[in-house]
């Protein structure tokens, strides 16, 4: 059975979390874009608030959107260590 062939339905109607067989994706690429695609907020690229750790054991410093730093900027636990950037994927569209 090819998986890919029962997302259809539960990419249009945005219920991934019914789905009862896990979507696979084929690189962090294809993962990010299904994710967003099924998130209404992203649609507005400007404010799209996304987090990325590293995994849940390490989350000492973290990745955040442009539309989650006026949540941060004037908080004390939050420390802001660059400007924006964009991700960067292999060539296999994996994540660095």
């Amino acid at each position: 059975m090819k998986l890919e062939m029962t997302y259809p339905t539960g990419v249009t109607n945005t219920f991934l979390h019914l789905m009862k067989i896990p979507m696979i994706m084929d690189n962090d690429r294809e993962a990010l874009q299904l994710a967003l695609m099924c998130c209404p907020e992203a649609e507005d690229h400007d404010n799209m608030k996304m987090i990325r750790i590293p995994n849940t054991a390490h989350i000492g410093v973290i990745e955040i959107s442009e539309g989650m730093l006026p949540l941060v900027e004037n908080n004390p636990n939050f420390e802001i260590l660059t400007e924006p950037y964009e991700l960067n994927f292999d060539e296999n569209g994996n994540l660095f």
